[in-house]
This record gives C-alpha cells, structure tokens and sequence, in this order.
C-alpha cells in the first residue's frame, strides 16, 4: 500500500521571532498579532 503525504498549512497566528518555553507561558501571552508577516 501506497504511503500519503499530507501538507497542512496555516496562517501565524503570532509575531515572527516570539518563543514561550512553557505552554502556560504561550497561553498566558495576550500580546495582539496583527497578521503582517515578515516573510
């Protein structure tokens, strides 16, 4: 049987460069993105 390749893409939905460490830290972030990407 034949393997399939899926590729799901989605908008950011967070500022370029943001990193949390914890996901308590990411849910706490309430800093508004306002969808202009850098790329």
């Amino acid at each position: 049987q034949d393997m399939k390749l899926y590729t799901i893409y989605s908008p950011a939905n967070h500022k370029d460069g943001t990193i949390h460490v914890t996901k308590a830290e990411a849910e706490a972030n309430e800093e508004h993105f306002d969808g202009v990407t850098t790329e």
